[in-house]
């Protein structure tokens, strides 16, 4: 093996672990997150439940964020290790690290929707499950 071929393998591998290590920082920042949002208790005794909830929402959010660039990093490093590894690898299941997309035929399961048997010749109609009073 020449030395430019040597020299190319190593900086790939060297670049397939910056990528997986970028992950594991990923989720040191969804742990720290996470624990910030279950911190979170009321201020004060008689203090304003509206600010606590501003605050909590505030955590909540940079959870979500901290979980995207984790679910991010997984993917960059899906070219250098196998889904199912990057997942046992932080102690979750696959279908947590790399959610599945909707597909466009499936109900909207966020919004309560559910899809409602086509009659032939009418336009497609989605009723609210909610709307309708059943769950």
């Amino acid at each position: 093996m020449s030395a430019a071929r040597r020299h190319e393998a190593t900086a790939a591998h060297q670049q397939a672990i910056a990528t997986i290590n970028e992950m594991f920082d990923r989720l040191d920042e969804l742990t720290a997150a996470r624990d910030r949002l279950s911190g979170v208790g009321p201020r004060h005794p008689d203090g304003d439940p509206i600010q606590d909830a501003e605050l909590l929402l505030d955590h909540a959010r940079r959870l979500g964020g901290a979980l995207e660039a984790l679910r991010s990093a997984a993917l960059a490093a899906v070219d250098h290790r196998s889904r199912s590894d990057l997942a046992a690898d932080v102690g979750a299941k696959t279908t947590a690290l790399f959610p599945r997309a909707a597909r466009p035929s499936e109900p909207d399961v966020a919004h309560g929707c559910k899809p409602i048997r086509m009659i032939s010749g009418q336009p497609p109609v989605t009723a609210n499950s909610q709307a309708d009073g059943q769950s």
